[in-house]
């Protein structure tokens, strides 16, 4: 074998083992990420009215409405109308990374005919929440925060 051939193949392997060496580190060194349970659901309210008045939204623009599910469950739908140059991804992926600890999924879906994006909360496949962001021309424009 041609001795140039030899190093090059010695260096590759070097690199990969000492590339598995820093990924083997990283996963014992790292914390994985806390868990909280989710004992209330006013913890997901707090989040959701939280995450509009970081963006310069107050708590009294949201409208929410009471759905009875069953017995045991009520659902609250909240609503707002707001400004198209609105940063909705922003409140989005605020929303999803307060829930995430808590085993929360956020799922968005955007209706370009209704100018709107829906969003759900659910935990263990049961709808916790929905919030609808409608868009439109006529909503009072907003400074959002930075």
């Amino acid at each position: 074998m041609n001795a140039s051939l030899l190093k090059k193949r010695k260096s590759l392997l070097a690199l990969l083992l000492s590339g598995c060496t820093v990924a083997a580190l990283l996963l014992l060194l790292i914390p994985p990420p806390q868990k909280y349970l989710l004992e209330d659901l006013g913890t997901l309210d707090r989040l959701i009215t939280q995450s509009f008045a970081d963006h310069g939204i107050p708590p009294g623009r949201l409208q929410v409405r009471a759905t009875e599910v069953d017995s045991l469950l009520t659902r609250r739908d909240y609503s707002i109308q707001l400004a198209r140059s609105f940063p909705a991804t922003r409140v989005h992926i605020a929303i999803a990374q307060g829930a995430y600890p808590y085993g929360v999924q956020v799922k968005g879906r955007y209706n370009q005919d209704e100018t709107a994006l829906h969003l759900t909360l659910s935990y263990r496949n049961t709808l916790l929440r929905t919030l609808e962001m409608r868009f439109s021309d006529s909503a009072e424009p907003l400074i959002p925060s930075p």
